[in-house]
C-alpha cells in the first residue's frame, strides 16, 4: 500500500477517459461507515468502450512485492500498511512476484468486478473521515503477438469517502466470540468468521488466530499462517506461539514454524540478511521442538514428529545428522499416523533412511486400510511402489485383492505396476465390475485395458453396444478401445471409428485419438488418424496429430508435413491473427494447428528428424514463437554427442529426455534409442542420485545402448 496525498488526479481521470477505459472503486455493501476492525469489502469495477484492453483479475496475498493496486488515503494520519515490514523484508531478499497463474479478462462495456478487502492493504488506527483513491496498474493494451511488450495503463479511480467509527469493547468482544463459535463448527470453514478475526486487529483476535493454526494444516483453514504476518501485536503473538511450542498438548505444524520464524525476525527488525535470520530462527524453533518432543502427548507428539521429518531435509552437520536419524527412527515407528506430507517425505527423499523389512507390515496396513484415518491421504502414488520394492509378494496380494473390489481404493494406473502382461485370473472379476451398477467404471476400464485377456472381449463389445459410445464419460471408452485393439485389433478398429463418428455433447470424441494412442501403439490407429487430419472439428485434427506423433511411422511423418504445408499457406503473413486475446471466446479455427504439427514432426516416436526434415521445419514456422521453438528442436537434434537427461518426475514415471524426445519410462525411450545408428554416442547430462528409480533407469539405458553397439558417456556435466 502506498499512502499519499492525491495529486494530478483530474489529469489522470481525463487520460483514462481518453483511453476509453475506466475504474471505479466502491464498497460491496454500499455502506460508507465502518467500525475500527470491521471488514471493509470493496469492489474494483473495470469497463471499456472498446475491446482494446485486458485486465489482470488475479490476486496474491500476501505478495512478496507491493501489489498492482496502490490504496491512497487522505489524510495519511491514522492509517498504515499491515504488511509494510513484510514487504520491506522481502525487498531485502529481492523476492519479487514475477510469476504465478494470471487471470486475464477482456474489457468491454459490461463491467469486470474484482472483490477484495481493504483491511488486507490498509489498517485504520483511529476514527475519522477518510478519502480512498485507488491507483491501479492492472489494465494493459491488448497485445497482438507474444513478443509485443505489455503497455500497462495507470488508472486512478474517483475518490471514495469512508467514515471510520470507534469500536467499543462490547462490540469487539461480541465479534470475537461470534467468530470463535462459528469456527468450532465442522465440516467446512466459515469465511465470515475467518475474515472477522483477520480484520479485528485486537490482541485477543490475533492470539485466537494463533490457536486456530493447530487445525489448519491437515484441513482447509482460514489462511491465518499468512494473515499473521501483518498483525498489530507482534510481540504478543510471538509469545503465544512460544507457549504453543512448549505446550505438551499443542500441535506444531510446518506452517506454524515458518510463520513463527518470520514473525521473530520481523520483530527483531534485523538489518542484516533477512533470509539468513529467518533460517536461524527456523533452526531455533526446530531445536526447541526436538528438545520438547518427549513432553509432547498424543496427537501433538505425532504432529511434532511429522514437522521434524520435513524439517530434517534442512539438517546439516554431525549434530543435525544425529537428530535426523533419531527423528526418522521415531517416524518409522508411527508412520501410519503421520501427516500425509511427512509420509510422502519419508517415502521419497528419506526412503533410503527407513527402507527395510520393518516397513513392510506398515505399508501393507496403509495399503489395505478402508479408512483414510490410519494413513492420512496416502493411498496411492509412492505407497504401492515402495511396498513392491520391499516385498513384491505382499504388493501383489494387495493389488490382486484390490482389483477384485467393486470400488478399488487405488486408481488403475497404480494397480497396473505388476509385471504381468495379462492377468487372466482376473477376467471374471473385471467382467462383473463392468456389468455392476455400483462399481467404478473408470477404474474398471483402466484395469481391463491393462490386464484383461481376450476372454472378455465379447463382454466389452456388448457393453459398448448396450451403453452407447457417446454416453460414457471419463476415460472409459479410450481404455476399452485400447483393450480391444490389443486383443482383437479388427474389433478395436471398428469401435474406434464408431466412437470418433459419435459427436456427443460431452465432446469426448475430440480427444479420443490422442487418448487411445497414449494407451496402445496399435498400427490400426494410423490410418484413422490420417483421415481425421481433414476433420471439420479443429480439436479432432489436433488429437489426430498427437496420435500420429505417438504411434505413426514415416508415412505419418510425410502426411504431417503435407498438412503443415497447407496450414502454412493459410496463415503465412497473418501472424497477428494467430494471437488469441483473453476474453475473445473459444478458438474455433486451426490457428494453433501449426504449433502442434511442428511439435509432432520434431518429436514423433516413430522416426528421427533428418537434415531435410530440419530444413523444412525451419521454413514452415510462421510466428516468432514457432521460429524459436523450431530452432530449439533443430539445434537439439543436431547436437553431438546426443544428450540424455534422466530425473524422477513422480511415481510411476521417470522422465527420460533423449535429445528433443521426452518419455516417462524406459520402454519408449529404448524404442527411440534403437532408431539411432550404431556407434552413436550419448552424453548423460546429469548423474541422478535422488532415487533408486533414476539410478536403475541409468543402468538400464546404459546396458541397452551397449547391446546395440552404442555408448553412454557418464561424464559429469553439471
Amino acid at each position: 500500500m502506498l499512502v499519499a496525498t492525491i495529486g494530478g488526479s483530474l489529469w489522470a481521470e481525463q487520460l483514462a477517459r481518453a483511453q476509453d477505459v475506466s475504474l471505479e472503486v466502491r464498497t460491496r455493501d454500499g455502506r460508507a461507515e465502518y467500525r475500527l476492525g470491521e471488514p471493509i469489502a470493496l469492489q474494483m469495477v473495470f469497463t471499456s468502450t472498446n475491446k482494446q484492453y485486458v485486465v489482470d483479475t488475479s490476486f496474491r496475498h500476501p505478495a512478496p512485492q507491493r501489489s498492482q493496486d496502490d490504496f491512497l488515503i487522505n489524510p495519511e494520519e491514522g492509517t498504515g500498511d499491515p504488511m509494510e515490514d513484510y514487504h520491506r523484508a522481502m525487498a531485502k531478499m529481492r523476492m519479487f512476484d514475477g510469476g504465478g497463474l494470471r487471470g486475464m479478462g477482456l474489457l468491454r462495456s459490461d463491467p469486470i468486478l474484482l472483490d477484495l478487502y481493504l483491511n488486507d492493504y490498509v489498517r485504520f488506527s483511529k476514527p475519522g473521515r477518510y478519502v480512498l483513491t485507488l491507483r491501479d496498474r492492472r489494465v494493459s493494451a491488448v497485445r497482438r503477438s507474444s513478443d509485443e511488450p505489455a503497455q500497462v495503463i495507470e488508472l486512478i479511480s474517483k475518490p471514495l469517502g469512508l467514515t471510520i467509527l470507534a469500536a467499543d469493547a462490547e462490540w469487539l468482544k461480541q465479534q470475537l466470540d461470534s467468530a470463535l463459535e462459528a469456527l468450532k463448527k465442522r465440516p467446512g470453514v466459515n469465511a465470515v468468521a475467518c475474515r472477522t478475526l483477520t480484520s479485528l486487529g485486537t490482541a485477543e483476535a490475533e492470539v485466537a488466530m494463533v490457536d486456530a493454526l493447530e487445525d489448519e494444516y491437515e484441513t482447509m483453514g482460514c489462511g491465518f499462517s499468512h494473515s499473521l504476518l501483518g498483525v498489530s501485536h507482534r510481540r504478543i503473538v510471538v509469545d503465544r506461539m512460544q507457549q504453543k511450542l512448549e505446550s505438551p498438548e499443542a500441535s506444531v505444524s510446518p506452517p506454524f514454524v515458518e510463520t513463527m520464524a518470520t514473525l521473530m525476525v520481523l520483530e527483531e527488525k534485523g538489518e542484516t540478511d533477512f533470509s539468513q535470520l529467518q533460517k536461524e530462527a527456523r533452526k531455533q524453533i526446530n531445536d526447541d521442538l526436538f528438545a520438547l518432543l518427549a513432553e509432547k502427548k498424543g496427537p501433538a507428539r505425532i504432529a511434532a514428529i511429522s514437522t521434524l521429518v520435513n524439517e530434517s531435509l534442512q539438517d546439516s552437520g554431525i549434530e543435525g545428522s544425529m537428530r535426523s536419524a533419531q527423528v526418522l527412527r521415531l517416524a518409522a515407528e508411527v508412520f501410519d499416523q503421520l501427516s500425509s506430507q511427512a509420509q510422502n517425505t519419508l517415502l521419497s527423499a528419506r526412503w533410503a533412511d527407513i527402507a527395510g523389512p520393518a516397513m513392510v507390515p506398515v505399508l501393507r496396513r496403509c495399503a489395505e486400510a478402508d479408512s483414510a484415518v490410519s494413513c492420512g491421504t496416502l493411498q496411492g502414488d509412492l505407497l504401492l511402489t515402495r511396498l513392491n520394492q520391499l516385498s513384491p509378494s505382499d504388493a501383489r496380494e494387495v493389488i490382486l485383492a484390490d482389483i477384485q473390489r467393486d470400488n478399488p481404493r487405488f486408481p488403475s494406473r497404480l494397480l497396473g505396476i505388476l509385471p504381468d502382461k495379462e492377468l487372466p485370473e482376473m477376467d471374471g472379476a473385471l467382467r462383473e465390475h463392468l456389468q455392476s451398477k455400483n462399481g467404478n467404471l473408470d477404474t474398471t476400464a483402466g484395469l481391463i485395458q491393462r490386464y484383461a485377456s481376450s476372454g472378455i472381449a465379447g463382454a466389452v463389445v456388448s457393453f459398448l453396444d448396450e451403453r452407447g459410445l457417446g454416453n460414457l464419460g471419463g476415460q472409459i471408452v479410450p481404455n476399452l478401445i485400447a483393450y480391444l485393439l490389443r486383443v482383437q485389433p479388427d474389433a478395436g478398429e471398428q469401435a474406434l471409428k464408431a466412437a470418433l463418428a459419435t459427436r456427443n455433447e460431452t465432446g469426448s470424441y475430440k480427444y479420443l485419438l490422442r487418448d487411445v494412442a497414449q494407451r496402445t501403439r496399435s498400427s490400426k490407429i494410423q490410418g484413422i488418424a490420417i483421415d481425421a487430419l481433414s476433420d471439420p472439428d479443429h480439436d479432432v485434427v489436433l488429437s489426430a496429430v498427437q496420435a500420429l506423433a505417438l504411434t505413426g511411422d514415416t508415412q505419418a511423418k510425410a502426411t504431417l508435413f503435407e498438412r503443415l504445408g497447407e496450414w502454412n499457406a493459410r496463415w503465412m503473413g497473418r501472424e497477428h491473427d494467430i494471437f488469441w486475446i483473453p476474453g475473445e471466446g473459444p478458438v474455433t479455427d486451426d490457428r494453433y494447428l501449426g504449433d502442434e504439427l511442428i511439435r509432432a514432426i520434431a518429436t514423433g516416436a516413430g522416426w528421427l528428424l533428418t537434415e531435410e526434415d530440419q530444413g523444412r521445419l525451419l521454413q514452415s514456422a510462421v510466428t516468432e514463437n514457432q521460429k524459436r521453438q523450431t530452432k530449439q528442436f533443430v539445434d537439439t537434434a543436431r547436437d553431438r554427442p546426443v544428450s540424455i537427461t534422466i530425473f524422477n518426475s513422480g511415481f510411476p514415471n521417470i522422465h527420460i529426455a533423449v535429445a528433443q524426445y521426452n518419455y516417462e519410462n524406459t520402454e519408449p525411450a529404448q524404442r527411440k534409442l534403437s532408431q539411432f545408428p550404431a556407434a552413436t554416442t550419448f552424453l548423460l547430462q546429469n548423474i541422478p542420485r535422488e532415487s533408486p528409480e533414476t539410478q536403475s533407469a541409468v543402468a538400464e539405458i546404459k546396458s541397452f545402448l551397449a547391446q546395440h553397439g552404442m555408448y553412454l558417456d557418464l561424464r559429469k556435466t553439471n
